[in-house]
């Protein structure tokens, strides 16, 4: 379950942040610290999948050593993906919403930091079909 709170919760918060920015920025402030919130806790299943993930493998498998190259190149992607979530897609985020916060700042500066996101999170769920075509590959 933590796997699907890890990929679900950022979903379609690109789009929401993109929207509100036309709204004004109350309603762009608000999208913000939402999309903040959701990386959060999308970092926070992250780190319990890949531990739940090291669990597992090491009582269901025998071991890092039992496991085919398979397990061991998804569990190293998946180690990447949440390393990517927190130096990326955090410090995209955090810097859009700085740009909420300050009342001086013109939002339409945000528009390409939003587009860099919009990549930087695309990116990320590439990553994710790798990885789970790479843990699923044996079994079909």
């Amino acid at each position: 379950i933590f796997a699907v709170l890890w990929f679900a919760y950022p979903l379609g918060m690109v789009r929401i942040v993109r929207q509100s920015l036309s709204s004004g920025r109350p309603a762009f402030l608000s999208a913000c610290q939402e999309n903040e919130r959701r990386l959060r806790n999308s970092n926070i299943a992250g780190t319990l999948t890949v531990l739940l993930g090291v669990h597992l493998i090491s009582q269901n498998l025998g071991g890092f050593s039992e496991a085919t190259p398979n397990f061991h190149m998804a569990f190293g992607l998946g180690v990447l993906l949440l390393l990517y979530g927190f130096l990326f897609l955090r410090s995209q985020a955090g810097k859009i919403t700085a740009i909420a916060q300050d009342e001086q700042a013109d939002l339409n500066t945000s528009a390409s930091l939003i587009k860099r996101y919009a990549m930087f999170s695309g990116i990320q769920h590439g990553m994710w079909l790798v990885l789970l075509v790479l843990m699923y590959k044996e079994r079909f």
